[in-house]
């Protein structure tokens, strides 16, 4: 039986998964959240601009989250999600390093 904070994980990876499929990104989960290693490594993949940017989620209740800078070794984009606690709405952020953000937006201004 799977754990909780691995169901936990996944749900939010897949909350992830949808929110950037219905905003018109290509992206897909990765086997086992990454734990393959290799060209499955991180949690999403996501495939822009003839590029792909691997991504880290992460999900926070109540602790802390990681500092974003330690969560970037061979990741391109990391997302965070914590539940609002007032209204019981999500609060994303989407972290990118400086050259993603450049190949991210290549094309898009023009």
């Amino acid at each position: 039986m799977a754990n909780k904070n691995r169901n936990k994980g996944i749900y939010h990876e897949k909350w992830f998964e949808k929110w950037l499929k219905k905003i018109g990104i290509k992206v897909k989960r990765q086997p086992m959240s990454g734990a393959l290693g290799g060209e499955y490594i991180g949690d999403l993949l996501i495939e822009h601009n003839n590029q792909r940017f691997i991504c880290e989620v992460k999900y926070r209740d109540k602790s802390t989250f990681p500092s974003p800078f330690s969560l970037f070794k061979n990741k391109d984009i990391v997302l965070f999600k914590r539940r609002h606690k007032v209204d019981n709405e999500s609060q994303v952020l989407v972290i990118f390093t400086q050259e993603s953000f450049e190949k991210f937006m290549e094309n898009t201004h023009d």
